[in-house]
């Protein structure tokens, strides 16, 4: 299978790195990780970054799990259709400007 997207997630246990070398990543339960590699053929395997450190390296797929997915579309909407009605009233005497300027050098 493909790769996954990168996704913003969680260590769901601790994970000792230290005996499986330097490219493996300490993990504490609770932790933010960013998950950028789980691929079939990295059998268990996942690549990531610890966010407290930045610090980057393997640990075991089945210590993370990924963040619920946002807001309720419907909140999120409601949001665009405030900004957008900002927006709209705000750029109209500019559309107006750039109109009359156009005109200026089409005449």
């Amino acid at each position: 299978a493909s790769p996954v997207q990168v996704q913003s997630g969680f260590a769901l246990a601790d994970f000792a790195a230290q005996p499986y070398g330097s490219e493996y990543l300490d993990l504490l339960e609770g932790e933010h990780v960013t998950l950028f590699v789980c691929r079939d053929e990295d059998k268990g395997w996942a690549f990531g970054e610890r966010l407290r450190d930045g610090s980057k390296g393997w640990f075991p797929a089945a210590y993370w799990k990924a963040y619920p997915s946002p807001s309720p579309p419907a909140l999120g909407h409601s949001l665009l259709e405030s900004h957008g009605a900002s927006r709209a009233t705000s750029s109209a005497p500019l559309e107006a400007e750039s109109l009359s300027a156009a005109e200026d050098v089409y005449s």
